[in-house]
């Protein structure tokens, strides 16, 4: 056996490389001492076997231990080469420990996102953190900052090489440019390593409630609780406002005719107290006079806030009758659509409610859509002969509310 080369090689590893004389028609295998240390075979790149007599084998072997079970500085290593003869040749060799460095690399350095409504969340962007030294990286944390925030697979630590992915959401507080850093504090040179956020906040549309004289059936859109007393507390125009709450079957009520806003009134007629009106919730407002309302700023909802798997789940449609608002302006049928978990087939119509009533405060009268007709083809016929308004190409805005009945 020719005696592998010495080597200065980090804490946590070590490369021998030599050859092996006469070992015609065997394998061979390796092992390692080292002090107190409990070496790991890590790599063997060798022919392994001679076919030949009095062949030669040239090999390279790697081994690895667990960084600090070895004393730093010069350390005999003996390394046993034996082959399935049951021969062994062995040579001790002088290895230089020395102390490992711990890198932190980020995949990129900077993240810029494009322009986001104010107060909703963008996708997520992801970026790498890579320990590029060769020893462990002990991370302290990984912070964000401005109106960016993170979740991450990294632990307290990574290996000499590993890697871990770091996501970062974008939601602007404001208008305008936004920035911000994730910061990675560690004990690797330099810290922390930081990488720089950028994005752009752009102003939501105003959603405005005309309420005209007599009931309305609006809506509250947006992801944003609106005040019924601050919206609604002028009693020379409002008479009452109305909202129902479909997991205990009951009205909330308010009033601004009477000092308390309704409260003892509610209370004698088994009502709730109406102080807000939720995201996605419909309510009736009984106006005395024309007025404007103006929702509170907040991202749209959509369909896909209404679907069995929400949360959380205050805007799951119940078994029962719903009064919603949603803000993406699509039909009726576009909306039972998008309550699908998983996409119907084309030409298909999904079953998700059973109805869906508006009312046209201008005219008196509903508008009315049913999946199961519009499947069977008889949904104009069937408005037709009750009546009803037909939503045709009509969309469910996001000042208006509507009654949805789920199976």
């Amino acid at each position: 056996m020719t005696a592998p080369s010495n080597l200065t090689q980090a804490v946590d590893t070590a490369t021998f490389s030599g050859t092996v004389s006469g070992s015609t028609g065997t394998t061979v295998t390796f092992g390692l001492t080292l002090g107190s240390a409990n070496p790991i075979l890590k790599s063997v790149s060798t022919a392994q076997s001679c076919v030949n007599t009095n062949c030669t084998t040239t090999f390279s072997v790697s081994f690895g231990w667990t960084a600090g079970s070895i004393a730093l500085g010069n350390q005999t290593a003996t390394l046993v080469v034996t082959d399935s003869q049951s021969r062994t040749v062995s040579v001790d060799r002088t290895l230089s420990i020395v102390a490992g460095t711990p890198v932190a690399s980020l995949s990129n350095a900077t993240l810029s996102f494009a322009a986001q409504s104010q107060g909703t969340a963008s996708a997520a962007q992801s970026v790498t953190l890579t320990n590029t030294g060769n020893s462990i990286l002990n991370i302290a944390s990984i912070t964000a900052s401005g109106d960016f925030t993170r979740t991450t697979d990294c632990g307290a630590s990574l290996a000499a090489t590993a890697s871990c992915t770091i996501s970062v959401t974008f939601t602007p507080a404001g208008v305008g440019n936004r920035t911000g850093a994730i910061s990675v504090a560690s004990d690797a040179a330099g810290s922390p390593t930081t990488l720089n956020l950028s994005g752009s906040g752009v102003a939501v549309p105003t959603v405005t409630l005309s309420i005209v004289p007599n009931w309305n059936l609006v809506g509250n859109s947006v992801n944003a609780t609106l005040d019924v007393a601050g919206t609604f507390g002028d009693a020379g125009k409002v008479s009452t406002v109305w909202k129902w709450i479909a997991a205990s079957s009951k009205w909330a009520f308010y009033t601004p005719t009477i000092p308390d806003g309704g409260a003892a009134y509610a209370a004698t007629k088994g009502y709730d107290v109406l102080t807000t009106i939720n995201a996605g919730e419909g309510f009736w407002v009984n106006a005395k006079a024309t007025l404007t309302a103006s929702l509170p700023s907040g991202a749209a909802l959509t369909a896909i806030s209404f679907q069995d798997q929400v949360n959380p789940t205050q805007n799951r449609l119940l078994s029962a009758w719903n009064l919603i608002a949603t803000g993406d302006n699509v039909t009726p049928s576009v909306f039972n659509h998008g309550l699908s978990l998983t996409p119907p087939a084309p030409g298909v119509v999904p079953l998700n409610v059973t109805s869906l009533w508006a009312w046209d405060s201008s005219i008196g009268n509903w508008y009315f859509y049913a999946p199961s007709l519009e499947a069977n083809g008889g949904l104009l016929n069937y408005i037709t002969s009750k009546n009803y308004l037909d939503f045709a190409t009509r969309a469910l805005d996001p000042t208006m509310g509507f009654w949805v009945n789920k199976p």
